[in-house]
């Protein structure tokens, strides 16, 4: 009986840290500079820096929704975002965006 349960508790074990990792995979951290408004277009527009140590990198959806976030933006699709590249090494990157006021604006 006592095998049965070490089996169980391993696939327990293992089941958790594959959370985890997935978990860890989400992370990463986005600074903005150069960023400028225009009012003339009605859009934001700014460099990003994303640094992702844990992931190969992220897609342009995830970097939309967190950029919704921080700068309360209504719609995802209000978001622009293009020009980016990775650093050598990884971890690292950089492109562009734009935020858009409004869907019209665009």
């Amino acid at each position: 009986g006592s095998r049965a349960q070490g089996s169980k508790s391993r696939l327990g074990n293992q089941r958790t840290a594959r959370l985890e990792t997935t978990k860890a995979m989400s992370e990463f951290t986005i600074r903005t500079r150069k960023f400028k408004s225009n009012p003339l277009l009605g859009r934001k527009q700014f460099v990003l820096d994303i640094i992702h140590p844990s992931m190969a990198n992220v897609s342009k959806k995830d970097l939309a929704e967190k950029l919704k976030s921080m700068y309360k933006v209504h719609d995802v699709q209000c978001i622009q975002l293009f020009g980016f590249k990775t650093a050598f090494g990884g971890g690292r990157s950089s492109g562009f965006g734009l935020s858009y006021e409004s869907l019209d604006k665009m």
